[in-house]
């Protein structure tokens, strides 16, 4: 049976401002989410929504990740990279995996280790259906740029090559506004 799901995924950066936290309480009720994934989390108390419970990894460097999921959707099986810039939490069968990588010329080595080794941990060990999403900080072409010209989308295919195995294909569609179709149980 197929199951319609409402996912948003955004930086926050920070969201310290109640302006701002009731923005996005207001952004979910209207579309309905079902699970928001979050990036540059600094503080759980900042993103409260009623009908709705927060998993939350501001980590060692005080901005990290966090999902605010509908509260009659129970997640378990909860993993969070101690750095704060991942978490991976199931709903029944579907993986859901929420990243903020490293950015910058400066973070190279930081932005290596984070996709070849922490990324990997969030993975699911057997196949299951996976949702991965965040802010990637990838620079895909030159004229993504700002500044420096470094291109860091070097890293994926290895991350793309460890997935694979892991994720059965799942029939998804959907585009900004729109729910994501799963053929899930």
């Amino acid at each position: 049976m197929a199951h319609t799901y409402r996912i948003l995924t955004l930086n926050i950066n920070g969201l310290t401002s109640d302006n701002r936290q009731q923005m996005l309480e207001q952004f979910m009720r209207r579309h309905k989410v079902d699970f928001a994934i979050l990036q540059e989390v600094t503080s759980k108390k900042h993103i409260e929504v009623k009908g709705y419970h927060i998993i939350d990894n501001t980590g060692t460097a005080g901005r990290g990740t966090a999902m605010i999921i509908r509260e009659d959707l129970q997640m378990d099986r909860i993993k969070r990279i101690p750095s704060g810039r991942g978490i991976t939490a199931y709903y029944k069968n579907i993986c859901l995996i929420n990243i903020y990588a490293p950015s910058g010329t400066n973070n190279r080595t930081e932005r290596e280790t984070f996709f070849n080794k922490d990324v990997i941990e969030l993975l699911p060990r057997n196949p299951t259906e996976t949702i991965m999403a965040g802010d990637f900080n990838c620079v895909q072409t030159d004229d993504d740029c700002i500044g420096h010209r470094y291109k860091s989308s070097k890293h994926l295919p290895s991350l793309g090559e460890e997935m694979l195995p892991c994720c059965k294909k799942t029939s998804v569609h959907g585009t900004c506004g729109k729910g994501l179709s799963s053929n899930s149980s």
